[in-house]
């Protein structure tokens, strides 16, 4: 099988960090703001070191991946028919994907195999060659700075809350950290299912389903 391209690319905005990078900056500083560290006024240049910084911009990264990895309209092409070369490109920047159209009935998922991104089809328990055409939604990681504020808020709170409870683990601030990020979640826009007639992965938010209340009181004898 043909070579396809490196492992994902896990850096926010697909490039070197310099120390002027603003959004990067305000999200770290957000993360810091979290378990009460005070801002820093340049960026972290790495996510590699043992500092508190660095371990903020990691904890960002991560969040950034898993998030974007759940398929957004500003990130993801419906029924897109192409080779799987094409269709993973050469930046390493594949996230996930979702047999559509002629291949519906299939089932697919991005890999990773000797260093190389890979589609992988499940039904078969194999790779699917470079050269074969496939018809997919396909999901791929955008530069933070990039998307919309929206997603760009959810990322932030998802990190902000991991990182607050390994690094602290306060319980009070874990319950304000996850209602910021339930806001945050229920403002990103999500793909709309009815546009595409077809059921469709993270239509809706997972915090927007919440259990019934238990029944009280008795019925009357």
């Amino acid at each position: 099988m043909e070579s396809l391209m490196a492992i994902l690319d896990e850096r926010l905005d697909n490039d070197n960090y310099t120390a002027n990078d603003t959004a990067v900056k305000d999200a770290v500083n957000e993360l810091l703001e979290s378990i009460g560290e005070l801002p820093v006024s340049t960026s972290p240049t790495t996510s590699s070191g043992a500092s508190i910084y660095n371990r903020a911009l990691r904890f960002l990264e991560r969040a950034n991946v898993r998030t974007q990895a759940m398929m957004w309209p500003e990130n993801t092409a419906l029924a897109k028919r192409d080779t799987v070369t094409n269709l993973i490109g050469s930046a390493g920047l594949a996230l996930a994907v979702r047999a559509a159209g002629e291949d519906s009935h299939r089932s697919f998922v991005v890999r990773e195999s000797s260093g190389n991104q890979i589609i992988f089809d499940s039904d078969a328990g194999a790779a699917i060659s470079g050269g074969t055409t496939i018809q997919v939604d396909m999901c791929t990681k955008v530069p933070f700075k990039e998307l919309s504020y929206h997603l760009r808020e959810n990322i932030i709170k998802s990190a902000a809350q991991e990182f607050q409870r390994r690094l602290q683990g306060s319980p009070q601030a874990d319950q304000m950290l996850a209602q910021e990020r339930i806001f945050a979640d229920g403002r990103t826009s999500r793909p709309e299912a009815m546009k595409k007639n077809a059921p469709l992965r993270n239509a809706q938010s997972p915090f927007s389903s919440m259990p019934a209340p238990p029944q009280t009181g008795t019925q009357d004898g």
